[in-house]
């Protein structure tokens, strides 16, 4: 009897995920206007972004701009996979100038640790998030710009706004 073995399905080469703009606009972006979805979902496809997997994401306060935010977990994520992470931490810490947010991140590659600080009256929005949950978005901001700045060639161009 011959055993049949499945190939691994490939990953999708980046701009190959299919993003429908209707389901998009309904489940995701129902505010966006045409130029925004436009953008949101070539964005999506340009960084091969998941929208419906949390990805990126897309957040309108009323008739504000839209902002396009990509999900820290794909900072983490893209590092990975270059082989070239060596390990990283994020802390909360304090000095004269308030309470911030102190990444370290080791590469492979560098002699020494990358060390990025945001501090939280930089960042803080005031917005439901952040008043819910202070630490943990002020760690976010520091491992999105900290991965960015230590990765720039992978992550060079996602869009971040904090």
């Amino acid at each position: 009897m011959e055993t049949l073995v499945k190939p691994e399905t490939a990953p999708r080469p980046v701009g190959a995920l299919e993003i429908n703009l209707d389901e998009v606009r309904k489940y995701l972006a129902p505010k966006a206007t045409d130029q925004e979805l436009f953008m949101f979902v070539n964005i999506a496809k340009a960084y091969g972004l998941n929208p419906f997997k949390r990805e990126i994401h897309f957040v309108k306060y009323g008739d504000q701009k839209a902002n396009i935010v990509v999900g820290y977990e794909i900072y983490l994520k893209r590092a990975e996979a270059t082989g070239k992470l060596d390990g990283w931490k994020v802390w909360i810490d304090k000095d004269q100038n308030g309470e911030k947010a102190v990444i370290e991140i080791r590469r492979k590659d560098w002699k020494e640790p990358f060390t990025w600080e945001v501090y939280r009256k930089e960042f803080d929005q005031r917005r439901a998030n952040w008043n819910r949950m202070p630490t943990f978005m002020l760690k976010k901001v520091a491992i999105a710009q900290g991965f960015r700045m230590a990765f720039p060639d992978e992550m060079g161009g996602m869009p971040y706004i904090p």
